[in-house]
């Protein structure tokens, strides 16, 4: 059995060709389906678009930013939860980046038998596969074996579709479905290790498109989900304002404070590569010290909903 293990890229390698994972405007649309549940934490009707929206140089790679959004049955509107991935193709592996550091999302080249050590996005909200507490100051490793492998075809091209599997006894499910160029067919982008996506539901991908590829999965155990022509993305992190709520300075330098009409739970300052920064809870200021001159997204989340805004340090 061979083991795959992609912790750092140490070459910097730039690629010209046509990305097959994620190019600019490509879309994934999961779904929160467990009927069980859906009375007690709302379940179904819970929808994540993630939506490929900028493509940039990252240490000489050509990496794509891709940002999530969500809505529900109750509320239509997408809207940005605040969370973002930045990844990285090369050689037919997928690669997210955590600080310096590039580490592996999904190999679609691994084979049968083949151990994959897989990594989850950390403190990346809907782009974790796992819920980080606060105190969690280190990444978590994911050790699986491809335990089957089969080709599908989508749209007239044949793709190979990977089961992986976990002996870990922390996954609630050990096993997980992997379409080469797409990725995981389970609960959330990078994959499921807890319910944790969806508010702790089961789920499952709907639907995809990337221009050249639209995947609509033939499973569909949530019938209320909406319609996979990917409505526009309505509440963006550029127009994502609420008049009733002010953030001052803007730009900043030492802290930021925030004066809404609602009591305010939870603030969190977000890098553009997605990670968490910074975050407080039950108070309406977040000190910015340890922070260098640049663009942030400030989540501010209160008794009566949430709105993301871009802040400026200087």
């Amino acid at each position: 059995m061979r083991q795959l293990c992609f912790i750092l890229i140490a070459i910097p390698v730039i690629c010209f060709s046509q990305k097959s994972y994620a190019p600019l405007g490509a879309e994934w649309n999961y779904e929160g389906k467990s009927e069980f549940h859906s009375v007690e934490i709302g379940c179904s009707g819970n929808h994540l678009n993630y939506v490929v929206e900028e493509e940039l140089m990252v240490e000489g790679r050509d990496c794509s930013l891709i940002r999530a959004y969500r809505s529900t049955n109750l509320d239509t509107v997408w809207r940005y939860t605040g969370d973002s991935l930045i990844v990285w193709e090369n050689e037919n592996k997928v690669y997210f980046q955590q600080d310096s550091l590039f580490l592996l999302l999904f190999d679609f080249g691994a084979e049968l038998g083949d151990t994959i050590i897989r990594y989850d996005p950390y403190r990346r909200g809907v782009f974790s596969g796992t819920f980080y507490e606060e105190s969690d100051t280190t990444i978590r490793e994911m050790i699986q074996f491809v335990s089957q492998v089969f080709e599908t075809v989508v749209d007239g091209q044949i793709l190979k579709v990977q089961t992986v599997s976990s002996l870990d006894p922390y996954y609630l499910y050990p096993d997980d479905r992997i379409l080469e160029g797409v990725g995981s067919l389970s609960q959330s982008l990078p994959g499921d290790y807890f319910f944790y996506t969806a508010n702790g539901c089961d789920g499952e991908l709907i639907c995809y498109n990337n221009g050249s590829i639209d995947y609509v999965t033939t499973n569909v155990f949530a019938p209320s989900h909406p319609s996979c022509d990917f409505n526009p993305i309505i509440d963006s992190v550029e127009d994502n304002i609420d008049n009733s709520i002010r953030v001052y300075p803007n730009p900043f330098n030492t802290s930021v404070e925030v004066e809404a009409d609602s009591d305010i739970k939870l603030l969190r300052i977000i890098g553009i590569d997605g990670r968490i920064l910074h975050s407080v809870s039950d108070q309406n200021y977040i000190l910015t010290d340890n922070l260098t001159d640049g663009t942030y997204v400030l989540h501010i989340i209160t008794s009566v909903g949430f709105l993301t805004k871009k802040i400026i340090k200087l």
